[in-house]
């Protein structure tokens, strides 16, 4: 197989002595994505992937509503409040390498799914939890699944053209935003008539919807590729092709590339790239101390507040 002036990938029929011919041209899943373009596939996948980034919003925000009404309803110490503020936190901590070698392992459409329902089962539990430790440990689950989402991202930056790729990974951060405002919503709908367990559990349901919506999400064309199932492969592109309106590249998908040994934690520490790892990590960790910390912080600034009075809902 060679590559040829424009960047296609050709093979040359043994025997034959013909190249590039209608039969014999190929292409790469880079150039079937850039063939396709940005189009109502994208747009579908970008609301699946927002939905689930939702709901994960809402799993965290729902953390500054509910820490205080249990802290009145079971007598909390506050390191007893600050302990159920920092499970969740505990579970994503461990969820993030989890998740990550499980959409590696069996697919990203799968990693979706077994976040998405573990995350709902483990909400809807802490609705249910009968006492603070209980709670603890349900919370800390629901980390662990919310830690999951960037599979949905990942999935959706699969099928990115390049020109579109900065301002579509963008666009998903507006799902957060939704999802925290809807949270902040539902909180004071429910939070005061119907108590911190409703709020819990009506706060599990957009994963409940996200579930039921999951036929709809395509499994990544590249891992099936390294798994050698290239067949597959095709039919996701041609489902790319059809939904855009754009044909594909002439010729038939490439076969599978030769497997390359699996990565681990210490490649992202080689000279090529630690600079670069040293500097996300700084990045995201000054960007999870602020936001959190300020979002977390509210309570207590209404705890300050209401000093006065015992629970008003709960």
């Amino acid at each position: 197989m060679a590559k040829g002036a424009q960047g296609r990938y050709v093979s040359v029929e043994e025997g034959t002595g013909r190249s590039r011919s209608e039969g014999s041209v190929t292409y790469s899943p880079d150039q079937a994505v850039e063939g396709c373009g940005f189009g109502r596939f994208q747009i579908v996948l970008c609301c699946l992937a927002g939905f689930c980034w939702m709901a994960d919003a809402m799993e965290t925000m729902l953390l500054a509503f509910v820490t205080p009404a249990v802290r009145c309803e079971w007598n909390l110490s506050d390191g007893a409040a600050a302990v159920l503020t920092s499970c969740v936190f505990v579970g994503m901590l461990v969820g993030a390498y989890v998740w990550g070698r499980v959409s590696d392992t069996y697919g990203r459409r799968r990693g979706f799914l077994f976040c998405t329902l573990f995350t709902l089962v483990a909400g809807v539990l802490s609705a249910a939890a009968p006492s603070f430790e209980f709670l603890v440990f349900f919370r800390t689950l629901v980390g662990f699944g919310v830690a999951g989402a960037h599979v949905a991202f990942t999935l959706f930056a699969e099928f990115l053209p390049a020109s579109q790729r900065a301002i579509s990974m963008l666009m998903l951060e507006l799902f957060w935003a939704v999802g925290s405002m809807v949270e902040s919503g539902l909180a004071w709908t429910v939070l005061e008539p119907l108590g911190w367990r409703a709020l819990l559990l009506f706060s599990s349901l957009p994963l409940l919807a996200l579930a039921l919506l999951f036929p709809m999400v395509p499994e990544s064309p590249r891992f099936l590729m390294i798994k050698g199932r290239r067949d597959e492969a095709e039919r996701v592109f041609e489902r790319l092709a059809e939904m855009n309106k754009r044909p594909l590249p002439p010729g038939r998908l490439a076969d599978p590339p030769r497997a390359e040994p699996a990565k681990g934690f210490k490649d992202l520490l080689v000279p090529e790239f630690r600079h670069t790892s040293v500097l996300l990590w700084f990045m995201w960790f000054v960007l999870a101390f602020t936001y959190y910390g300020l979002v977390l912080f509210n309570q207590e600034l209404f705890r300050e507040e209401n000093a006065g009075h015992r629970c008003g809902y709960g």
